[in-house]
Order: structure tokens, then C-alpha cells, then sequence
């Protein structure tokens, strides 16, 4: 009997350990339940939705360029410029000029940048980036690959087909380079007098037949100036009108030049580009020079190149050592260095490259850019990845936070199990083809105006689809977008920027029922197009109302809904649409679905629920348990839904709105936009504010 007494007590004791020990668990990692809130009992619930990682595919990182321990730039993909003013504890999303890939940059003070990437583009800024300038953005089409300044105004860059250019005026005007071999460049380096470039097939260039042009800027001062190699100086004299020019004829090296006035070094340039022999015929990513005299190359299959000579000879330090292709080599001085690559390769060095150590950067990514910011504190930067170093490179921590913004997310939807949209603010057009797991741009705007965004996305398989939303400062210009090609590209030509009949208000919603009819609405007015969204005709309205949402569920019968409690039908074009509105409703309704031709909801501010089962004749308020706004409903039939909203509301019902049950959200942001990415309606998807996604494989439950 003691021993039965004993263990209940025990199970007892033991229930109410697990009890007290969950209801602290759910106090401080979920919170309390609102009763007044959501209409629910309260207890301890685990939500069954779980926040997405954004990653986005379009902002793998190429390079950095730090010019402090505070101030730093990254570039990517999509044209993305990202800039840090407190050593990398904060990011800033800068405006761009391309969408085009950015492979390199260079800043030369806190003000003076260039970035270069495909297509040409080439964009330079004396605002820190707060603007960019490409005024040459085609003086090449050539995918440029790499920039170095050797002052303010002097550039050099390089890329495809023998891409080598330089600009004497800090990035506004360029001339070309004539190298012998006609290959890939994909990087160069100049120290004083030595300029070294590498590409593809192995090759290493020399720049040779040197020469320097030199401007008198005061009178009364010696100088002693002396060049290596064999130099031809122009001097310009600014001093003594009219101006006057004369060239000092070859000066060998070594020799000291003594001036009677003070001369100034402007420019420099290389006229010919020599091929010397590397001993590899594989590609070579980059190359760094560390004095007049010392150099590195790096290439793929981890091949290490030294040169001790201007370049003009190279030993091999390693080649066969490392698997991995190796992108980038930056050295301080003749003895460290540091070299990244694929698959998260770091190696240091600290002798020169007799040796080198592998790092340990905890990352599979491919790392294209490492910078020593400084005394142990470096960045490496790759595919969706950037690394700090606070150790001279010992460990590497991952600090990826705030370096992706990504803008609101106003819409979502799926065209199958793989394939889904996202859309939002920022011209934000997000795709995925892997089930949601990454995603990429397929459009956003370069400048990153939070004034153009897209409201709406829709799908009518997997080649044919619709995105409208607003371009401008309200009231803005309405826009309309169509790809024909699965979101692979948005042709400009289907945008109408002030085109549509009488639009000039936002587009809220878009509604396509098959390849050539859809319907938007924007403002208080309701267009129709009959020929896939090239033309539009302008619906006859009985309401002045703004309208946010619309319907149809065949090419005649659809229902509208907007502000202060604003419901629209219509049966036929001859007919025209009908006002429902009930007169003892004015609350603002932002969303509306039907199932058939009789069974619809409406939801919209203050938790407002409605329901008709009567095509919209009639219309009965449904308890929503919420006063939250309500901005979207989506159902799957006459009796399972769900609505979401703000401040992270999620409901469910399974009675057709009869009662509505709160599912645990993980979030208090505003939710925008649900939809299903299977058959059986378990798999669905969120997006919200400040790029959240929610997923679910349970039906939310």
C-alpha cells in the first residue's frame, strides 16, 4: 500500500514538475494567448508555422573594398552596393545604376569609388555612394572584372576579350589598351611603375614602355626624381605662359633628374602590354603586387605564382597542394598574405608563401574577396555569404546581418510544388524554383525606391503571369507587368507608366481568369482587358470609393470591395457593376474570394469578417475574434480558410467561417498575402513585412 501511495505521489509530483516546467517553457519563448484577441482558450501552443530564411540567391557578394576599420562597400549580383559606416555592425542598402552583376570595387577615401561588373558597366561616385554616375556604362560591352586606382584620377580595369582600359580623369572618359593575346583578363595590379595583369589560358602581362607626364606647380623648389625602368617623362609647364610642353628624352633607370622648379607626377601609362610566360596554362583570377619588385599570382586548381622581378619571371609555390580554385590574393607586405576561394577556402601565409596555412572559415561557399581592414580584423565576402575575422584570421564568424535588405513582401503564389512568386516593395519580384528553399530576383528596381512597389502577382501556369502595384510618389502612376516565360524576364514593353485609361492611382489588385481575360483595380475604378493585358477599357462604377480587391469566377460574374465598406458585382459587361454595399457597414474592406457562384468573404479593418451565401446579396458579419486589420482570405473550399493580417494574426476555420480559431503565429509583424504551393492545401505560405516568409506543411495546425 506505501509503495502504490508512494508512486503516485511520485507520478503526481512528477506531472506536476512537467506541467509547471512547460507553462514556464511557453512564458518565456511563446507568450500568452489574448483571449480577447483571438477567441481562443488559452494553454500552451506551439506554432505549427515556421519563419523562412530569406535567401536570396541574387546577392551572392564579389568583392569588398574597406578603406577603415569602419568604412567598407560590398558588391554583388543584381548591381546590389551595400555600404558599412561602423565596421560592419550596421549595413546600408545604396542606390544603384545597373542590375547587372558588380565584380569588383575600389574606394579611394570615404568619397571617391568606382565598381565595374557586366555589360560594361563601370560607375563611379564622390559621395561615398550615396549616388553613382555611369556616363560610360557602354563604352565597352565587355564584362569588366577588376579596377585599381593609382590615384583619384588614375584607373585601370580590365575583362573579356582582352579587356585592359585606363582613365585619366577619375573614371569619366577611358582608353584601351592594346595586349597581345586576345583572352579573358580577370585582374591587374600596379605598384609605382609596375603594372602586372593575368587571365585566362595562364597568361600574365607586362606593362612596358612606361611613360610619365610631369606639371610644373611652382617655382623656386628642387627635386630630385628618379624612374625605373628606362623612362620617356613629358614635362608641362603651367608656369611660364603661353603654356608649353617638351619631353626629356629616354631616361635610363637609376639616374637622378634635378629640376630648377617644383614638377608634379599627373599621369602614368603604359603604351604596350607584354605576354611573359606564367609555366601554367590554367586560368589565373588575380594578382597582387607589394612593391616595385614582388608579386603574386593565384589561379584554379590552387596553383600560387611568385615573381620577384617586375613580373618578368614566376616560381611556383603551389600548384597541386590545394583542390580548390583559388578567386583572390591580397598581401600586405613581402611576407602576409592571404588568398581565398571555392568551397570556403582561406589560406595565410607570413613568410613570403614558403608556407601557407589553411584556414578554417566554417563555410562550403565560394569566397571571391578578402580585405585586412585592420591590425587582426579582417572580411572575406562570397555567395550568400560574409565573414569577419577579429583574430588575424584564426577563426571567421559569420556577419550576414543586415547585409541582404529585402523589401516588404506584399503577394505570394505558387504554380506548383517548386515554382512561386513573391512581390513587393522596392520592385521587388522574388522567384523559386526549389520548393521556397532559395530565392532569386528576377526584377527589382536598381535605385531601391520604396515608393515603386508591386501589390499583386498571379499565375495562370507556369510560363504566363501577371504583377501590378504602383512607380512614383503617391498617387503615383499605375503599373502592369507580364512575362510569358515563367518570370525568367518582365518585358518592358508590357509596362504602362501613365498608359492606362485615365489610371494614375496605385494598382491594388489583378485578377486573370484564363490567357486573355483580367481585371485590375486602381483608385475607384475597375479595368477590363480582353487581349492578355495590352489593352484596357474602363468599367462604368457606381462608387467613388477606392477599391483594393477583386474577383471573378467565370468571364461574367465578379464582385469588388473596397473602402468604407464598398461591395461591387457584376454579372455581364452589358449590365455593368452593381453596388451591394450595406448601409450599416463603413468599414474598410481589403480583400474578397468566392468559392462558386453563391459562397464569398470579404475581411478588412478592425478583424471585419463577412459572408454570403447568396452571391453577394446579402451579406452577414462572421466573429472574427480579432479587432486586428485583416488584409487577405483565401479558401479552399465552402468550408476550410484562412485569413491573415496584421500584427501576425493567422485564422483558421473548417465550418465556412461559422467560428475562426487563431493558429500560433511565430510573428507580430503585419502578414500580407497567403497562398498553396500542393494539391492537398497542407503546404502553404506567408509573406509580410521586411521580406517575412511563413511556411507550413500542416495546414498551419
Amino acid at each position: 500500500m506505501c509503495t502504490l501511495k508512494y508512486k503516485g505521489l511520485s507520478r503526481f509530483l512528477a506531472l506536476v514538475t512537467i506541467v509547471a516546467f512547460v507553462a514556464i517553457w511557453s512564458f518565456l519563448f511563446i507568450g500568452c494567448e489574448d483571449d480577447s484577441d483571438t477567441g481562443t482558450g488559452s494553454g500552451v501552443v506551439i506554432s505549427a508555422w515556421t519563419t523562412e530564411e530569406l535567401i536570396l540567391e541574387g546577392n551572392h557578394f564579389r568583392a569588398v573594398s574597406f578603406i577603415d576599420e569602419d568604412n567598407g562597400w560590398l558588391v554583388g549580383q543584381g548591381g546590389n552596393i551595400i555600404r558599412t559606416s561602423d565596421g560592419g555592425n550596421s549595413w546600408t542598402q545604396l542606390p544603384g545604376k545597373t542590375m547587372d552583376d558588380l565584380f569588383d570595387v575600389a574606394f579611394f577615401d570615404t568619397d571617391t569609388g568606382w565598381t565595374v561588373g557586366k555589360n560594361g558597366s563601370i560607375l563611379y561616385t564622390h559621395n561615398g555612394g550615396q549616388s553613382w554616375r555611369n556616363d560610360l556604362y557602354h563604352y565597352t560591352y565587355e564584362t569588366i572584372y577588376s579596377v585599381e586606382y593609382l590615384s583619384s584620377h588614375k584607373l585601370f580595369a580590365t575583362g573579356n576579350n582582352a579587356t585592359l582600359i585606363f582613365s585619366l580623369d577619375g573614371g569619366q572618359t577611358w582608353n584601351s589598351s592594346s595586349v597581345e593575346n586576345n583572352v579573358d583578363i580577370f585582374d591587374i595590379s600596379i605598384y609605382d611603375t609596375t603594372a602586372v595583369a593575368v587571365g585566362d589560358s595562364g597568361c600574365i602581362f607586362i606593362g612596358t614602355d612606361f611613360s610619365k607626364i610631369i606639371e610644373r606647380l611652382a617655382t623656386d623648389t628642387l627635386t630630385d626624381t628618379t624612374w625605373c625602368p628606362d623612362t620617356t617623362v613629358t614635362v608641362i609647364d603651367t608656369i611660364d605662359p603661353p603654356e608649353t610642353t617638351f619631353v626629356i628624352d629616354t631616361i635610363p633607370c637609376g639616374i637622378d633628374i634635378t629640376f630648377d622648379t617644383l614638377f608634379h607626377a599627373l599621369d602614368t601609362v603604359w603604351s604596350e602590354w607584354n605576354t611573359t610566360t606564367s609555366g601554367t596554362s590554367l586560368p589565373l583570377n588575380s594578382v597582387t603586387m607589394v612593391n616595385s619588385t614582388t608579386g603574386w599570382a593565384v589561379g584554379n586548381n590552387g596553383i600560387i605564382l611568385n615573381t620577384t622581378d617586375r613580373g618578368v619571371t614566376w616560381t611556383v609555390q603551389a600548384d597541386g597542394e590545394f583542390d580548390d580554385d583559388l578567386l583572390k590574393v591580397r598581401f600586405d607586405d613581402a611576407s602576409n598574405g592571404w588568398i581565398t576561394g571555392t568551397n570556403g577556402i582561406i589560406l595565410s601565409t607570413s613568410n613570403g608563401g614558403a608556407n601557407w596555412i589553411v584556414q578554417n572559415s566554417n563555410v562550403i561557399f565560394d569566397l571571391y574577396d578578402i580585405a585586412h581592414v585592420a591590425s587582426d580584423d579582417f572580411w572575406a565576402v562570397g555567395s550568400l555569404t560574409l565573414l569577419k575575422s577579429t583574430d588575424d584570421g584564426s577563426t571567421w564568424e559569420p556577419n550576414n546581418s543586415g547585409t541582404i535588405p529585402t523589401p516588404s513582401l506584399m503577394d505570394i503564389t505558387f504554380v506548383n510544388d517548386s515554382l512561386g512568386f513573391a512581390v513587393g516593395y522596392g520592385a521587388a519580384i522574388l522567384r523559386t524554383t526549389n520548393g521556397g528553399d532559395s530565392w532569386e530576383y528576377r526584377r527589382r528596381n536598381p535605385e531601391y525606391y520604396v515608393e515603386e512597389w508591386f501589390t499583386k502577382v498571379q499565375f495562370l501556369n507556369a510560363d504566363t503571369g501577371f504583377c501590378v502595384g504602383q512607380h512614383g510618389i503617391t498617387p503615383g502612376t499605375g503599373v502592369i507587368l507580364k512575362t510569358i516565360d515563367g518570370g525568367e524576364t518582365w518585358e518592358k514593353g508590357l509596362i504602362y507608366y501613365g498608359e492606362l485609361p485615365d489610371t494614375t492611382l496605385a494598382i491594388e489588385d489583378v485578377f486573370s481568369l484564363d490567357y486573355n481575360h483580367c481585371w485590375i483595380v486602381a483608385g475607384d475604378k475597375i479595368l477590363k482587358s480582353t487581349d492578355g493585358g495590352f489593352e484596357w477599357e474602363k468599367m462604368e462604377l457606381q462608387t467613388t470609393n477606392d477599391l483594393n480587391g477583386i474577383v471573378f469566377i467565370n468571364e461574367e460574374t465578379g464582385w469588388a470591395v473596397g473602402m468604407n465598406g464598398t461591395i461591387l458585382k457584376t454579372e455581364s459587361d452589358s449590365l455593368g457593376w452593381i453596388d451591394l454595399t450595406i448601409d450599416t457597414i463603413s468599414t474598410d474592406l481589403y480583400d474578397v474570394t468566392f468559392v462558386n457562384d453563391t459562397t464569398g468573404w470579404a475581411v478588412g479593418k478592425d478583424g471585419i469578417i463577412l459572408n454570403t451565401l447568396d452571391s453577394g446579396t446579402t451579406w452577414t458579419e462572421q466573429n472574427s475574434g480579432t479587432s486586428n486589420g485583416l488584409n487577405t482570405v483565401f479558401f479552399k473550399d465552402e468550408l476550410t480558410g484562412w485569413v491573415i493580417g496584421y500584427g501576425g494574426t493567422i485564422l483558421y476555420t473548417i465550418n465556412g467561417g461559422e467560428t475562426w480559431t487563431k493558429q500560433p503565429s511565430p510573428t507580430s509583424a503585419n502578414l500580407n498575402n497567403i497562398a498553396v504551393s500542393d494539391s492537398t492545401y497542407t503546404d502553404l505560405w506567408i509573406v509580410g513585412e521586411n521580406g517575412l516568409i511563413l511556411s507550413t506543411t500542416s495546414s498551419g495546425n
